[in-house]
């Protein structure tokens, strides 16, 4: 459990922590630059959250912790890849190299020691699954290849390229290698780990107690992780960065087993996660060219350019010309394209120890649980309007927000409840219409297999094959084919519906990645008001406890 008289580890100047190799001369200047210490308030916004006490706590600790950072040493520990070949898609062996990269050229990556475990380790076995340089698909040959059934993706494996891996993504390897770590961590450490795998959901009781699928078959809980990492000292602060689908579950780890009944672990840890722990996330592709995933712009914005090239701009949220851990997960929320609604550790605590004030379920379906024994007037509900509830919300959800209301083109007046009711609306439409994409799927498939059994009665041969490329071992080329095809009446009604639903499966993917942004809305609203709201609901040691993690959160990798 939380001790009350705990006070941050990493204390505040100008709205960002000490860096790691700062020094004691450093922090004599932070501590004579105390002034900056009151853009806090206006940095976090949190109504009433600082209490000088606490604050002088942690400028007194400061002097310690910096100190031991002169020769502190951050360690990483990187899971990746996947269960089996198959499953080892490469977007995950780049996510890898990409970090790699990363560490050896920010500043001091002598101070960095990169523990890897990935796929099968280093057996000299084909282990990625890859689609590279995959040739561009006329419009008949996809058409023919979806109503013939035949693929089209030219899949290869070989042996993963990354360098220094230290075993396999295996729970008994990633134990051992973490237990290696824990011995050698002192004060003024710092741990972190990264996760780009696959996922599982939670089976059982806890619902937030997900899974890593490992190699082997090999499966590693949240509540695994959670007691694994009591062993670190509580002085080493933990970092999570995780991107497997259900990743959301592992923000629980912030409590003792992973279990927010047991209460806050005693250890200090932060987390950033793709996507919530009841949904899957994006990524995992054998073509590494779309690398539309959290990590590729939670890492490309510390980075300055993600993981397939493209350059970061506009990351630094706050001016100070440092790019914090916060504003990686700002970036990846405000200009990542996926199903993803990311979150962090503090908001697991929000959601466990605040309330919204409704009686019902909260603003993104999350239940809260505030203690009975500490309730008291909501400062914020839903029916305050969006630009309100931002005035008052700390750095990362002010940002968060309000970028997602300019790119919604919102009206700052309305209120929090409307963006529910909208997401709401959306659903129900998405159900409404189920009726007529059924009706249109049927014609589909009725063009399709009339078109199939026209080909196959032109050219018998084709029956066995399996993949569009076959076609030329049945000694067919596929310019003949095209010519005679492009004629029939069944392949022009094929096109005409093939079209339509191109048309309409692009208008769903738009309609629904606008409402995913909605969604991210909805929860980065819920944050601001179980934020203002937990002061009301929680005892000393919960807010203490929150501010550290949000400190925490603000520190940056050099």
């Amino acid at each position: 459990m939380v001790r009350p008289e705990s006070s941050a580890r990493y204390p505040l100047v100008h709205g960002k922590s000490f860096p790691s190799g700062g020094s004691r001369v450093q922090c004599l200047r932070g501590l004579l630059r105390l002034r900056g210490l009151l853009r806090l308030r206006g940095l976090l916004r949190l109504r009433g959250h600082l209490r000088l006490r606490g604050l002088f706590a942690s400028v007194l600790l400061l002097i310690s912790v910096t100190t031991h950072r002169v020769t502190a040493t951050d360690y990483f520990l990187t899971i990746a890849g996947g269960y089996a070949p198959h499953g080892n898609q490469a977007s995950m062996e780049a996510n890898v190299l990409f970090f790699q990269e990363l560490l050896a050229r920010a500043p001091a990556a002598e101070e960095r020691k990169h523990f890897i475990f990935f796929a099968d380790g280093n057996q000299p076995l084909a282990d990625v699954q890859t689609a590279e340089n995959q040739p561009p698909l006329l419009e008949i040959d996809q058409i023919l290849a979806e109503v013939c059934q035949w693929g089209t993706e030219q899949l290869e494996y070989r042996d993963h390229r990354i360098a220094n891996v230290m075993g396999r993504n295996n729970v008994v390897d990633i134990e051992q290698g973490l237990r290696s770590i824990v011995e050698s961590l002192k004060v003024g450490d710092r741990f972190f780990l990264y996760v780009t795998a696959h996922g599982g959901a939670a089976k059982g009781g806890n619902a937030f107690d997900t899974k890593i699928h490992g190699w082997d078959e090999s499966m590693l809980h949240a509540h695994e992780l959670a007691n694994w990492l009591e062993g670190i000292p509580r002085e080493v602060p933990v970092f999570l960065v995780m991107a497997q689908c259900y990743c959301g579950g592992f923000a629980h780890t912030i409590f003792n087993a992973a279990d927010q009944a047991d209460g806050l672990a005693e250890g200090l840890r932060c987390g950033f996660f793709a996507q919530q722990h009841n949904l899957p996330a994006a990524g995992c592709r054998p073509d590494i060219a779309d690398d539309q995933e959290y990590s590729s712009f939670f890492w490309g914005a510390l980075a300055g350019k993600t993981r397939g090239g493209t350059v970061v701009e506009g990351a630094d949220y706050d001016g100070d010309g440092k790019i914090c851990f916060a504003e990686a997960h700002i970036y990846a929320v405000l200009m990542s394209q996926t199903i993803d609604i990311p979150l962090r550790c503090s908001e697991s605590l929000l959601r466990t120890y605040s309330r919204t004030g409704e009686s019902g379920k909260a603003l993104s379906a999350h239940e809260t649980e505030a203690s009975a024994e500490h309730e008291g007037t909501c400062a914020l509900t839903l029916d305050h309007p969006l630009q309100e509830l931002i005035d008052q919300a700390s750095f990362v959800n002010h940002q968060i927000a309000r970028g997602l209301i300019d790119q919604l083109e919102l009206d700052p007046q309305q209120s929090a409840r409307s963006i529910r009711e909208h997401i709401e609306a959306a659903n129900r439409r998405h159900y409404s219409e189920r009726r007529q994409r059924r009706r249109d799927e049927r014609a589909y498939r009725e063009a399709a297999a009339k078109l199939k059994a026209r080909v196959l009665e032109r050219w018998p041969a084709l029956e066995p094959v399996k993949h569009l490329v076959e076609c030329a071992d049945h000694g067919l080329a596929l310019t003949s084919i095209h010519e005679e095809v492009m004629e029939w009446a069944e392949y022009k009604q094929m096109l005409a519906r093939w079209h339509e639903r191109q048309s309409k499966q692009q208008q769903k993917l738009a309609a629904e990645l606008e409402n995913v942004k909605r969604k991210r809305l909805a929860h980065t609203l819920e944050s601001i008001i179980l934020e203002a709201n937990l002061e009301n609901s929680a005892p000393p040691e919960i807010l203490q406890r929150y501010e550290e993690i949000l400190a925490l959160e603000l520190s940056t990798l050099d």
